[in-house]
């Protein structure tokens, strides 16, 4: 399309000679412009063209450059991934628009919803999240004006000037017409005005003064913006609440235990203020944990501890145990566990009340009442504190048991089958217990076993009888016997005597009855003691102690004497004590003793006309002698 411009004035300055300047003549011409009217005369739609206008008035899409030149794929489904879109490929600004939901991973993205965008931003795709987009209102769309016409009341009801009248009614002491909608006092004396302080705290919490109910006074308890009550010197809490607060982080009074109780976190736990311990940690077992569970520390996630699911058959799996599951945790979510404390509503049937519950050495998680034995780990979980299969409580206080290398005073050092434990008192500040061989001594061998240590007698090898002696054996458990309890004696003759007979029975003869001599020399055995016995020999006796022999004193005599008892001596004029081996009895003497007889050099024990024995004196030598 051509058009002419002409001007409305015109000037009549004459032209100068310069005709690289614009001209009076120039500006009076009329001017031809190409190019103005429709624009499909200059590309439009296309590129470095114009855009266009579609039949609705408004600017295509594929011709706005949205969002740094983003390029419209189409519709995508999630579900079936169709078209396939695949993780790391694509071309940058292209972007597809959900159909159908689903999870295909896209780079880590799984929640695909109706109306999200997938955008591949040269490196990755990413998500525009449009789940909340509004698509219709009240079923229409475009630019939706809503009125009263358009949406049923339901329930609810709109409001009208005569239904707000008709829902107000009069109480005491007022009068109302329901038409009108003027309220009247009807009974002003039973009324009053609020009368409150001449100057108030800032944010102070009103209280009443006296029970008029018009009298407010000011307080030192504020109440300010963020909430925060200040200075409040304690708090009183309904003990007998008609409910228990289900907001998380409210506190009120458990009556059963005695104590406050708040909500924590998440609203399935309640923290028995002063009986109770729980800690928030971080589920790393790889499924889902449970309450009542056993777990153990297994790391640190963030800001929170990792735990797993304990087990007793191992150290590394039992002995960071630290408590049991007090809510349902998913995996890789945080939670809350029970350190110390009951923990209750845990079907603790088949338990008895007061036992002691382990870790299990067999099920991960588990509780048993039977104590582990080693090697498998002894950890004590707790006690049942009552019996129930809903309402049961466990009482909760982990003690893991040691290892003998954990504790304080005992060092092992590559311990091996057979070492034993050996106190080395040596050791600074302390002596320690230490592991160690038992060593072989001469003529003894040692063997160390898995659990046992044999010593052998390598020395010894066997046992020989003797005379008078016997053996049960030559080796191994031995029995000696001495057969001959009783030995031989041998009696000597000295000068003027001769001995006869073999033991036990000898005759003993004084050879040389009359033979006497001169005793230059006295001395003693004990307890006999000779004072100057070469000259004036004076012979005594010690008494007689608990170590010493000796005489007895008068005292032991009568202690000596009580200890047996003794036939009366009434009517036993004569005879003489004789015993059968358990009780002594009075006997009569024979009528004739036995006296000895001489016959040359034999000395033989006869009854009647024999003659006694006699001591005679031969020098220093003391003989026995028959007269």
């Amino acid at each position: 399309m051509t058009v002419t411009i002409k001007h409305n004035k015109v000037s009549t300055v004459p032209d100068t000679a310069d005709t690289s300047l614009v001209r009076p003549s120039d500006w009076n011409a009329d001017h031809t412009v190409v190019g103005l009217g429709t624009a499909a005369e200059l590309d439009a739609g296309q590129p470095n063209g114009v855009a266009t206008l579609d039949s609705t008035g408004k600017v295509p899409t594929s011709q706005i450059p949205i969002q740094g030149d983003l390029n419209y794929q189409g519709a995508w489904n999630a579900s079936t991934n169709t078209p396939t879109l695949a993780s790391g490929t694509g071309t940058k600004g292209y972007y597809y628009v959900v159909s159908v939901s689903g999870t295909t991973n896209l780079d880590g993205i799984t929640d695909w919803q109706v109306g999200d965008w997938a955008i591949f931003n040269g490196t990755i795709w990413q998500k525009v999240d449009n789940t909340d987009a509004v698509t219709s209102v009240n079923g229409q769309v475009g630019a939706v004006v809503l009125t009263t016409t358009n949406i049923a009341e339901g329930t609810n009801q709109y409001f009208t000037q005569a239904r707000a009248r008709q829902s107000i009614s009069a109480g005491t002491g007022i009068s109302y017409d329901n038409t009108t909608g003027v309220i009247t006092n009807s009974s002003p004396s039973l009324g009053g005005d609020v009368v409150g302080p001449a100057s108030a705290t800032d944010n102070a919490i009103a209280r009443f003064d006296t029970t008029t109910g018009k009298l407010i006074q000011n307080s030192t308890v504020t109440l300010d913006d963020n909430g925060n009550i200040i200075n409040a010197n304690s708090i009183g809490f309904d003990t007998t609440p008609a409910t228990v607060p289900a907001t998380v982080g409210t506190m009120s009074w458990d009556d059963g235990d005695g104590v406050t109780s708040t909500l924590l976190k998440g609203g399935n736990v309640t923290l028995q203020n002063g009986t109770q311990e729980y800690a928030r940690v971080f589920n790393d077992s790889g499924t889902t944990l449970t309450r009542g569970q056993v777990v153990y520390i297994s790391g640190a996630q963030g800001n929170r501890v990792a735990v797993k699911l304990a087990r007793a058959d191992v150290e590394a799996t039992s002995f960071g145990t630290i408590g049991l599951v007090a809510e349902t945790i998913a995996n890789g979510a945080e939670g809350f566990i029970i350190v110390s404390g009951a923990l209750y509503k845990l079907n603790t049937q088949g338990l008895t009340a007061g036992a002691t519950v382990y870790l299990s050495p067999t099920t991960a998680g588990a509780v048993t009442t039977t104590k582990p034995q080693a090697p498998d780990q002894l950890v004590v979980v707790g006690w049942v504190e009552r019996v129930d299969n809903i309402v049961g409580s466990i009482y909760v206080k982990v003690d893991n048991g040691y290892e003998l290398d954990e504790l304080h005073d005992v060092r092992i050092t590559s311990p091996q089958s057979g070492n034993i434990l050996i106190y080395d008192a040596s050791t600074t500040p302390i002596g320690v217990w230490k592991n160690a061989f038992i060593t072989a001594g001469t003529g003894i061998t040692v063997s160390n076993g898995a659990g046992s240590v044999s010593i052998a007698n390598s020395g010894v090898t066997s046992l020989t009888a003797g005379t008078g002696v016997s053996v049960s054996a030559s080796t191994g458990g031995v029995t000696v016997t001495n057969t001959a309890p009783d030995q031989t004696v041998a009696i000597s003759a000295g000068t003027g005597i001769s001995v006869s007979g073999t033991y036990p029975n000898f005759t003993v003869t004084n050879t040389s009855p009359s033979s006497g001599g001169t005793v230059t020399n006295v001395s003693g055995t004990a307890p006999i003691s000779v004072a100057n016995g070469t000259t004036t020999p004076a012979v005594s006796i010690s008494q007689a102690t608990t170590s010493t022999d000796g005489y007895l004193s008068s005292t032991d005599w009568n202690t000596f004497n009580n200890k047996a008892t003794y036939p009366t001596q009434t009517g036993n004029a004569g005879k003489f004590l004789k015993t059968d081996g358990s009780s002594p009895s009075w006997s009569t003497l024979p009528t004739v003793l036995p006296v000895l007889n001489r016959s040359g050099s034999t000395v033989s024990v006869a009854v009647g006309n024999g003659v006694l024995p006699v001591l005679t004196r031969a020098g220093t030598t003391v003989n026995v002698a028959i007269n």
